[in-house]
């Protein structure tokens, strides 16, 4: 069921200052981090991906990703900043609004029974995963890797 989240627009405050703090890992349409020394051509290749004709449909595999975690666990979502909550989005509205993410704002994915958060910022192709829950990872990685996406944690500098 959705509803707006009745606890408040700084109910997550806490939990997502922790989350911030931690190591996270990346859901990115390349299988690892391409270090700073390689030769391909990174940047025009990301320039290509975020074109909104490219763009749109990896966004709506992300909310797909998400709305099927979201038959697991609840899922809290904010795409103003954290303004406004809403707890376990009606899938349509929320792929919708994946899809036309617009470019001054993010989204906020918080799963507080798992201390788990992921955020989405415009024009990114990855999602930032915070929280080492291993049944969410786990069932993350297994999403992620259906709609042809990796999950991987950043390289040692």
């Amino acid at each position: 069921m959705h509803s707006r989240y009745d606890g408040g627009p700084d109910a997550f405050d806490v939990l997502i200052e922790t989350l911030l703090e931690s190591p996270y890992r990346i859901m990115d349409i390349l299988p690892e981090q391409v270090p700073a020394s390689e030769e391909g051509q990174y940047f025009a290749v990301a320039r290509y991906f975020t074109q909104p004709e490219r763009l749109m449909p990896l966004r709506r595999k992300m909310a797909e990703i998400l709305l099927r975690l979201n038959c697991y666990y609840d899922m809290a979502v904010t795409f103003d900043g954290g303004a406004g909550w809403e707890k376990n989005p009606d899938p349509e509205a929320f792929a919708r609004n994946m899809e036309h993410l617009p470019t001054s704002t993010f989204l906020r994915a918080v799963f507080p029974a798992r201390q788990v958060m992921i955020d989405v910022d415009f024009p990114d192709t990855y999602m930032t995963v915070f929280g080492s829950d291993p049944g969410l990872l786990d069932k993350l990685g297994k999403l992620a890797a259906a709609e042809g996406f990796f999950l991987w944690e950043l390289m040692e500098s």
